[in-house]
């Protein structure tokens, strides 16, 4: 059964703007070698107009070598920390070596530039390849302070080996007081270490319990080696004005035959949207019990969008999905009722007949015009058929729709070989890229503030792919080099001498 949700998105001005940003760069990298140093395989640029906080969120498939720990985080250096500064997953077997994962951090901005980093490491243990593939999204969202109000609020959780049998287990509470009426995104994502026969329900919510369906998350081990799990589970609340609280629970139920004890390492954000505001997420719980997903692309959800001018929407589709042991499965949040490969989907195994569920979040962006528009959460089997060909999932698809002044461009492939030497310079400073020979760019400048101070237009060499930008004129300081070719942008930093 389909389900379609229509929302209209409504302009009102009667609230001074926040003016949310939001900087997303899709990650489709393929065999990168881990082992050694951190990898950087994603990093945003946010240029920050005045002070405020920024939330960082990595999520995706990790596709990696049996007898590898890779560590993954967002991160707003080119490293990782340990507790809830980072998570790893590890691949079971040459067959079930795809594991999805979502990570969530928030940091305190001044106004200027900032870099923001996805990076990951094959850690500690060793014995495998040190090769991974990692699909997904890397998204960082700029909110500013105004008049003391935190509109985005970040806990981090780390709490080791208590109890989580007989009765919900909150692990941490978030209070946000909204000025207006409006609507709050509760995230709670990270690593969950558990016991084998423990059945772990995990949730953000509005009481300190959780729910049946698009309640909560789940996860179960499948083994005592094998002993943690990613999880992501996300819920959007309407409120008015006032204080709401906000909750991350835990609890083991149904399968109680472990020892009940459990680690968390990860965190709870709240981020308020208000009514008035033309940044708006919209929400859609889905549940689906037993969908078919052999013939082709299952839809499981319709979301419907009327936006009122151009822009952009990120799209997230989170939650438990159970499967069938022998199907592999791939899901998507799409604008389209079909998946694409790489970031555009991700795979799920189930390790047996009993252990065959996951938590999982998949996060897209899409440009928009004025209009109505279409967004799918999708599954389908793909592969290996040799289960049901049936999925439970209980999850929610969620739309947050940007104006074109509250985004920042993605960031295609061809960035990561943008590159600007010497930097730091002085005069001049030489604009390197591998793949745009003989194409028009435009490139503007920009200062810590975010102001422009020098534009230029004009060709790159069919030779080298060098062109050669005067920066006599300016200030010594840190500034913010953009450059936009054939609808592709990207950003990066240059100090001037």
């Amino acid at each position: 059964m389909k389900y379609i949700a229509t929302v209209t998105l409504l302009l009102l001005f009667t609230f001074p703007s926040l003016s949310q940003k939001i900087f997303h760069t899709r990650v489709d990298k393929t065999d990168i070698n881990l082992r050694g140093t951190v990898v950087v395989i994603a990093q945003i640029e946010v240029v920050a107009p005045s002070a405020g906080k920024v939330m960082v969120r990595f999520d995706g498939d990790c596709i990696s070598s049996p007898g590898d720990k890779i560590i993954i985080a967002a991160s707003k250096t080119p490293n990782w920390g340990t507790g809830d500064n980072s998570i790893f997953v590890k691949a079971m077997s040459n067959d079930l070596n795809s594991n999805v994962f979502c990570h969530t951090r928030v940091y305190d901005v001044s106004a200027g530039v900032h870099t923001f980093y996805a990076v990951a490491q094959n850690y500690v243990e060793t014995p495998g390849t040190g090769i991974a593939s990692l699909y997904g999204s890397f998204t960082a969202e700029w909110f500013p302070e105004i008049s003391g109000q935190a509109f985005v609020q970040h806990k981090g959780i780390i709490k080791e080996d208590f109890n989580v049998e007989g009765a919900p287990v909150v692990l941490a509470t978030q209070t946000i007081n909204t000025p207006v009426s409006g609507k709050v995104i509760v995230r709670f994502d990270g690593l969950c270490k558990s016991s084998d026969g423990d059945l772990i329900f995990l949730a953000a919510n509005d009481s300190p319990t959780w729910g049946s369906n698009e309640g909560s998350s789940s996860i179960e081990i499948p083994d005592d080696e094998f002993n943690t799990n990613s999880f992501s589970h996300i819920k959007t609340f309407d409120v008015t004005p006032g204080e709401h609280t906000y909750y991350a629970v835990i609890e083991n139920y149904y399968e109680v035959y472990g020892n009940g004890i459990a680690s968390v390492y990860g965190s709870l954000t709240t981020s308020f949207y208000p009514n008035q505001e033309e940044v708006q997420p919209v929400n859609m719980p889905i549940v689906q019990i037993g969908a078919i997903i052999d013939n082709g692309p299952a839809n499981l959800g319709e979301l419907v969008l009327n936006t009122t001018k151009a822009g952009k929407v990120l799209l997230n589709f989170s939650g438990t999905c159970i499967g069938s042991f022998g199907d592999y499965i791939k899901l998507a949040a799409n604008d389209s009722p079909t998946w694409g490969p790489h970031d555009g989907s991700f795979g799920f195994e189930p390790f047996s007949s009993d252990r065959n569920r996951t938590s999982f979040s998949h996060t897209r962006m899409f440009d928009v015009g004025a209009g109505e528009h279409h967004y799918y959460a999708v599954a389908e089997n793909v592969n290996e058929f040799f289960g049901s060909g049936l999925v439970v999932v209980y999850g929610n698809l969620t739309a947050t729709f940007f104006p074109q002044e509250s985004v920042s461009s993605t960031e295609p492939d061809f960035v990561q070989n943008f590159r600007l030497a010497p930097n730091p310079g002085n005069d001049v400073v030489s604009i390197l890229t591998d793949n745009l020979d003989g194409k028009a760019i435009n490139i503007q400048v920009y200062d810590e503030k975010g102001s422009l101070v020098k534009s230029f237009y004009g060709l790159l060499p069919e030779a080298d792919g060098k062109l050669n930008l005067s920066v006599a004129s300016l200030q010594a300081g840190n500034y913010f080099i953009k450059i936009e070719g054939e609808s592709l942008s990207g950003l990066r930093k240059f100090q001037k001498l």
